[in-house]
């Protein structure tokens, strides 16, 4: 059995998942071979069979390490602030879209040249649940919603999706501080400018 914590085991692993990312950046997934990986990654076919059973378990593994990181990223951050109040975005929201943009080459990749199930749905779920969670928090400071709390939750956990999709695809044309503002702005006071 193989000791994760080995550095030389974990080096051996961000090898591999470099140059399966770098693979991914060109060629779609399913076209991707074990052999075009361990080629980039400079290990033997021996070597990538010792730590992985096939591409499709790297790739899972590769998507839930990145989740876990953000998970652990966004938990770091203060919950209780009634960002309703002061008008401002929520320390949690800022958090996530640093995370993301920290993340930048491994999520261009997977929105926007991979097409991975897998990928989607923990994608959408992490948002779901993360605007769920920031949603929650508003309501237990005694903020109303004028819909009802399941319209709303899906008015803002797609809209985020969009947003953060669309930043992506745009290369990041703004700090994660000032896309989470517009987009707490815009979900809380809409879109049009009051005359």
């Amino acid at each position: 059995m193989v000791n994760k914590q080995d550095p030389r085991v974990l080096r051996t692993q961000n090898w591999i998942k470099e140059a399966y990312l770098k693979l991914l950046a060109n060629d779609h997934y399913q076209s991707i071979l074990i052999k075009e990986i361990t080629d980039e990654a400079q290990v033997n076919r021996a070597t990538f069979y010792k730590h992985y059973r096939d591409k499709h378990q790297l790739l899972k593994g590769m998507v839930d390490d990145v989740f876990e990181q953000l998970f652990n990223d966004i938990r770091s951050c203060e919950a209780a602030f009634d960002f309703v109040k002061v008008k401002q975005s929520h320390p949690r929201f800022i958090q996530l879209l640093t995370s993301i943009r920290e993340r930048d080459v491994f999520f261009s990749i997977m929105l926007t040249k991979q097409n991975h199930p897998y990928f989607q749905s923990k994608f959408e779920n992490m948002i779901h649940d993360s605007s769920l969670a920031i949603l929650d928090i508003a309501l237990t400071y005694n903020h109303e919603v004028k819909y009802s709390k399941q319209i709303t939750r899906a008015f803002i956990s797609t809209s985020i999706i969009g947003m953060i999709r669309w930043w992506i695809e745009e290369e990041f044309p703004c700090e994660p501080a000032v896309l989470a503002q517009h987009i707490t702005d815009m979900i809380d006071h809409g879109i049009y400018v009051s005359k």
